[in-house]
């Protein structure tokens, strides 16, 4: 197991399923707006910070042996709980806050799961980092159908 290669799933901005289906809700609200690439302007907002922030992630150093791995965790972690932050701070569009909701519930599990797998490789504990990967895959998914259903196009996906 490369633990390199799990942190790039894990800390993608996202990639896995979601334990809570969200049912069929009736919009009592205006249209959200939305761009020319038919995206609301949230979704276009918040593709622009995952944007952002992936390129970030992606610059910084790969560990090149496990020990550096740890390192390589931390670093991302912090890009990703700004990220998160950056996320939360946009207003949902009428109509589908839940649904917003559940998709940044997802991002913090990843960043959860990416928190266990820092854990894991500063005790090079492999079985440990195995199941982090796992709830992290997860988490991702959920993000990934979360994000699909809101238009997004960048958040949500592993790098």
């Amino acid at each position: 197991m490369t633990l390199v290669l799990a942190l790039l799933v894990v800390a993608g901005c996202g990639g896995g399923d979601d334990e809570a289906a969200l049912g069929t809700t009736v919009a009592t609200t205006p249209a959200p707006t939305t761009t020319a690439s038919g995206q609301t302007a949230w979704a276009a907002q918040a593709d622009a910070i995952c944007s952002a922030f992936q390129v970030r992630i992606d610059s910084l150093p790969a560990p090149r042996q496990p020990s550096e791995a740890a390192t390589l965790a931390r670093n991302t972690l912090v890009l990703a709980r700004d990220e998160l932050s950056s996320l939360r701070s946009l207003t949902p569009p009428p109509g589908e806050v839940m649904r917003v909701r559940m998709f940044l519930a997802a991002l913090d599990r990843s960043i959860m799961a990416l928190e266990r797998l820092q854990q894991a490789a500063e005790a090079q504990d492999n079985r440990e980092a195995q199941r982090a990967i796992q709830v992290g895959e997860a988490a991702g998914a959920a993000a990934a159908r979360q994000g699909d259903l809101l238009g997004l196009v960048i958040c949500g996906r592993a790098a």
